[in-house]
């Protein structure tokens, strides 16, 4: 059995036109934004659905969200399982957890964007046609041991907010975290560096929320967050005024 999970909904349609043997399912969490303390998953999902059902319809999280992971969770153990993310941290974070939860799986995969030229680093899949989808693929890395570990240290370190312990696991190498030393920093500073930009912008003039989230965007590309989490950001900054 194979099974290649998807980094969000965007990659399915070009995903499809690749025409790979095996099920897909969706990895729809955004991990890097929101609560993540829980001792077991089932309160972990729970957790989750009552953070995103305040930015999704009710229901979404327990029809869209955790059956996909399930999916991933309960694969029979010879399954072979190719994780399709990108290397910036919203997608990282994921990763993370999944290599924490498959620790023991020995037929893991990761597929990722291309790492050159270096300024696209966070480009991710979107400027990616079907053959160079395919080249990607044809690419993919074996996850080893040593770098399921090292996944599942850096969630749990960023499930606990850490940051020191996520900034000495930046310097550790890898083949599969080919950006760990810039996305770990990131992570690190996640609570206060975004803060902070989004306020800059603000400061300086930057007036809409779309021109906001463009250049922070821009600036901020390493943790690659949506509209959702700018947002809330902007949200929080604004309601004080």
């Amino acid at each position: 059995m194979k099974i290649h999970v998807l980094s969000g909904d965007s990659l399915l349609e070009p995903f499809g036109e690749l025409d790979l043997e095996g099920e897909v399912a969706v990895f729809r969490e955004c991990l890097a934004d929101g609560p993540l303390d829980s001792p077991d998953l089932d309160g972990f999902f729970s957790l989750r659905s009552a953070f995103l059902t305040s930015v999704e319809d009710a229901g979404f999280y327990e029809s869209s969200v955790r059956p996909e992971i399930e999916k991933i969770l309960d694969a029979p153990a010879d399954a072979e399982i190719f994780l399709w993310f990108e290397h910036e941290l919203f997608c990282q974070v994921n990763l993370w957890f999944l290599l924490h939860n498959l620790i023991d799986r020995d037929s893991l995969w990761f597929v990722g964007p291309p790492a050159e030229p270096f300024k696209n680093r966070f480009g991710g899949w979107a400027p990616l046609g079907t053959e160079e989808l395919s080249v990607c693929f044809e690419e993919r890395l074996h996850i080893e041991e040593e770098d399921r570990e090292l996944g599942s240290v850096l969630w749990q370190a960023f499930a606990a907010m850490d940051s020191d312990r996520l900034k000495e696991l930046g310097a550790r190498e890898s083949p599969i975290f080919k950006f760990l030393p810039e996305v770990s920093q990131a992570a690190a500073e996640i609570d206060n560096r975004p803060r902070r930009t989004v306020q800059k912008l603000v400061e300086e003039g930057t007036e809409s929320f779309g021109d906001v989230f463009r250049a922070f965007s821009e600036q901020e590309r390493v943790y690659g967050f949506g509209d959702l989490q700018v947002k809330r950001i902007w949200d929080s900054l604004t309601a004080t005024e």
